[in-house]
């Protein structure tokens, strides 16, 4: 009985079903439970210059709902690290600062000197866990120079007299997520932060190019990254039996994905070497 009628009228309230559309997704209410398909159209060319369309409706109900569900989670945990638990332990941390500042018995002022060091660490951790939420909330990209990020992230940043940080990188334009500099920053951060060793740290940043990409490379004296945390970041995912040691890296690896680009890891002869591949992009554009 629907055969000739139009697909508008037919599905009565979804005007944005459209006879050009290509793809969407729509829900429907049957037996007071609310379903919800993709929907592609493709033309049906009959001749004589008449055209018809096929209508393909996929059942996602269950994809969407997972789709749901998870963006749910991510709102809850993400609310939870950015308020409830950074606000608890600032609390914490404060307290132990009283504790310690007061205290006149050595060991207790050390208890309290660990306990407020460990609280930091955390609300450090809770703020990445904000900025990995600014980097999943964006899905775009834009055109920069990749020596103005690196320079734009030398000037914010604080680095003690005795810390080597040297920087020769090539101005080529790459495409890359907005909060590309969070990743340049976190990398000399861990770089810095992590070093052990009778030696000054040293970081330097360069670059590696060819025709078609650009590799930004960030080398150390360090100690070297640990194993478990090199097979983490390769397999893509945490386990049971291997934790990476925190979340910094996580977020470097998240957005250099987002920039359509590859994270290098590997040990050098002294230290650690992490490279990120680039695509060129054009800059004129």
């Amino acid at each position: 009985r629907i055969v000739g009628d139009r697909l508008d009228a037919v599905m009565t309230g979804y005007d944005e079903v459209a006879d050009d559309a290509t793809g969407w997704t729509i829900g429907l209410t049957r037996n007071g439970t609310q379903l919800f398909f993709s929907c592609r159209t493709s033309p049906i060319p009959y001749g004589r210059g008449l055209e018809g369309r096929i209508v393909v409706l996929t059942d996602v109900t269950e994809l969407k709902e997972r789709e749901n569900e998870l963006e749910l989670l991510k709102q809850v945990l993400f609310r939870v690290f950015r308020h409830n638990i950074r606000n608890d332990l600032n609390v914490i941390a404060g307290y132990a600062k009283f504790i310690q500042d007061k205290s006149a018995d050595e060991e207790l002022s050390s208890w309290a000197d660990q306990i407020g060091e460990t609280a930091e660490e955390v609300v450090a951790h809770a703020e990445k866990v904000r900025q990995i939420e600014r980097v999943i909330a964006s899905g775009k990209t834009v055109k920069r120079s990749l020596a103005a990020e690196v320079q734009s992230v030398r000037r914010r940043l604080q680095i003690e007299p005795t810390t080597s940080l040297t920087i020769d990188v090539a101005d080529v334009g790459v495409t890359v997520h907005p909060e590309f500099q969070l990743a340049i920053r976190e990398l000399i951060d861990n770089a810095i932060n992590h070093h052990t060793g009778p030696e000054d740290p040293e970081v330097s940043l360069i670059t590696e190019c060819t025709e078609t990409d650009v590799t930004l490379i960030v080398e150390d004296n360090g100690p070297g990254l640990p194993e478990e945390e090199i097979d983490v970041l390769e397999a893509g995912e945490e386990t049971d039996l291997e934790h990476s040691s925190g979340i910094g890296l996580w977020l470097v690896r998240w957005i250099v994905s987002r920039s359509g680009g590859e994270l290098l890891v590997e040990q050098a002869e002294q230290g650690t070497r992490i490279g990120i591949r680039l695509a060129k992009a054009d800059r004129t554009a």
